[in-house]
């Protein structure tokens, strides 16, 4: 279980306000919480960074209180009047982004086999029917717990 970081700051002080975190066992936290939030457990099998990569790395935190987002569902919202016009396309593109087959660094050895992080998050989708590249997601990436 990793640790949560404490705000430093008072609520509703600097919120909104980025700034750099300097401490390095809360850039540490941020930093393994990123990283699990993409691939669950791999920062456990990855290694730590060096004390280099660590001054070389910068993350930054916001502090949020409050935010709102406009969701729709569905198609979209064209006016009648500009559908009557019918010779303008109307319609939506769906995009997606999915993950292609794992390329192994080629300067040195590597394990054979794929983490355990990485194997359990590909499990989320299946490949091309002609095996080279993206698939399409079969389920979420990340399962609610």
């Amino acid at each position: 279980m990793s640790p949560t970081p404490s705000t430093g700051t008072p609520a509703g002080e600097n919120t909104g306000t980025p700034r750099a975190v300097e401490d390095e066992t809360e850039k540490l936290i941020a930093l393994s919480l990123i990283v699990d939030h993409m691939l669950p457990g791999r920062w456990g099998e990855a290694r730590r960074p060096s004390a280099a990569e660590l001054r070389a790395t910068r993350v930054t935190r916001l502090d949020i209180e409050e935010a709102s987002a406009k969701v729709r569902d569905g198609g979209p919202g064209d006016e009648p009047d500009d559908l009557a016009l019918g010779h303008i396309w109307a319609g939506h593109v769906p995009l997606t982004m999915v993950p292609g087959r794992p390329v192994p660094d080629a300067a040195g050895p590597v394990p054979s086999g794929l983490p355990a992080s990485l194997a359990t998050w590909l499990a989320a989708y299946e490949p091309n029917p002609d095996g080279k590249g993206a698939g399409t997601a079969t389920r979420p990436v990340r399962a609610e717990p």
